[in-house]
């Protein structure tokens, strides 16, 4: 099982105000309650903006009630009862150096030595 972090810093409303944009979001949900069943322990959403509580709104009814379940709205030491502190990023509360994120394209990262 996995544990799962959503970082809505930059979110707007207007990301899920258009069909094609839920389409493809209830595309996303559909592979992973489908190809993953029950591998999903708890989804953290951190650093809702003001606002979210309406595209929640929509996204919530295109899940499983079972997966529904495991998406909180979190703050901090809310991630901490669930994750140990040394895999959590500092950002997050934990003690980990950041996590590096990939600037590249996949193929690109995928060319460079290891």
């Amino acid at each position: 099982m996995f544990s799962m972090i959503f970082d809505l810093t930059g979110f707007s409303v207007t990301m899920v105000a258009y069909k094609n944009r839920r389409l493809m979001i209830r595309k996303l949900i559909y592979i992973a309650q489908t190809q993953y069943p029950e591998r999903l322990k708890r989804c953290f959403l951190v650093n809702a903006p003001y606002g979210f509580e309406t595209a929640w709104s929509l996204i919530r009814p295109l899940l499983d009630e079972k997966t529904a379940s495991k998406i909180i709205f979190a703050k901090n030491e809310d991630m901490l009862e669930e994750i140990d502190a040394d895999t959590l990023s500092v950002s997050y509360g934990g003690n980990h150096d950041e996590y590096r994120v990939p600037m590249k394209q996949l193929e690109e990262e995928l060319k460079e030595p290891m």
